[in-house]
């Protein structure tokens, strides 16, 4: 692993430094649970990863097999026809542009629930590391999202 700062950029070279780059960021409440997004379909780690209109949902879609999943409980809130949607916008890297990248969603929890999650990237061109959804729970209970990541 080699988790570097320039400035006030974070890089990483694998996966991995997703999770460090949880622990070196932390501000606030600690990162309790960090769950890497794995494609069920083929096992791929990289993903184009689009939002909506709200920017609090979210799904990828593997660059390997092209399947689309939901991260937490998106789905539910995802406006149902994509023509009447207001907006949608694709995660693009700040600094070079690319749309591909490695994920995983970092969990704060309290009382044995979720309280806050994160959604951290790294790009797959140029490493950057960075944070592209922060969000409050909306349901309980909600362990369950643990595993929708």
């Amino acid at each position: 692993m080699a988790l570097t700062r320039t400035g006030d950029q974070w890089y990483g070279e694998t996966h991995t430094d997703i999770t460090e780059y949880f622990h070196a960021t932390a501000d606030g409440y600690p990162i309790d649970h960090i769950t890497e997004s794995v494609c069920a379909g083929c096992g791929g780690r990289v993903f184009v990863i689009e939002f909506d209109e709200s920017g609090t949902n979210a799904h990828r879609t593997c660059t390997s097999c092209a399947r689309l999943t939901y991260l937490l409980d998106s789905e539910d809130w995802w406006h149902p026809d994509p023509d009447e949607a207001e907006a949608r916008y694709i995660l693009e890297c700040s600094s070079c542009g690319n749309d591909q990248f490695e994920a995983a969603l970092g969990f704060t929890l309290h009382e044995d629930e979720i309280r806050d999650i994160v959604l951290a990237t790294r790009c797959t061109e140029d490493g950057l590391l960075g944070y592209c959804l922060e969000r409050k729970t909306r349901e309980f209970p909600s362990r369950h999202l643990l595993d929708k990541a």
